[in-house]
């Protein structure tokens, strides 16, 4: 079924509010100092202006809707149900019954004890002297050299005559 209601929903208006707020303002004030000269200093002085600002407001609208709905009526029927009863009974039945009995029984078990063996082996024994050599050894050291190579404007290597200037790199730095 099918019924009308009012639903409300909200619209945002703007409004633009003009409100007074206190402004401080530096204004230049002319004095006379002790020696009779005219000079000029700035002073601070608090004065109202108008200040515009913009406001939302939520107005409630109410539209009608049409909603569809349900009725729920109840209705007699008749039908079958199973109904089951327990009823008790007596019979009789056979089950299989067990108990424990002990039994003597012989049996064999191994025993082993560890019982220590001396034995000779042959062993190499290792002994240490200290020698004293004489040898010569050869010992290098790392000294920098500076190799210089031209570079091109287009990026390559140039054969460099002795007496050029032109342009070279040290260790990607221009040396310019």
């Amino acid at each position: 079924m099918q019924k009308v209601v009012q639903q409300t929903s909200y619209q945002c208006v703007t409004e633009q509010v003009t409100d007074m707020v206190n402004v401080c303002r530096s204004v230049a004030v002319s004095y006379i100092d002790e020696c009779g000269c005219c000079r000029c200093r700035c002073e601070r002085v608090m004065v109202q202006e108008p200040v515009t600002r913009c406001i939302v407001r939520r107005v409630p609208v109410t539209t009608d809707v049409v909603v569809n709905y349900t009725v729920c009526e109840t209705q007699t029927q008749v039908g079958k149900r199973t109904v089951c009863e327990l009823v008790p009974g007596t019979r009789e039945v056979t089950v299989n019954v067990t108990r424990y009995e002990t039994q003597n029984r012989v049996g064999k078990r191994t025993v082993t004890k560890c019982v220590p063996v001396e034995q000779e082996y042959m062993v190499n024994v290792i002994r240490h002297q200290t020698e004293e050599r004489v040898g010569k050894r050869t010992v290098s050291k790392i000294v920098p050299e500076r190799i210089y190579v031209p570079i091109s404007r287009s990026g390559r290597r140039s054969p460099r005559p002795a007496s050029s200037t032109a342009p070279f790199r040290f260790c990607g730095v221009s040396s310019n």
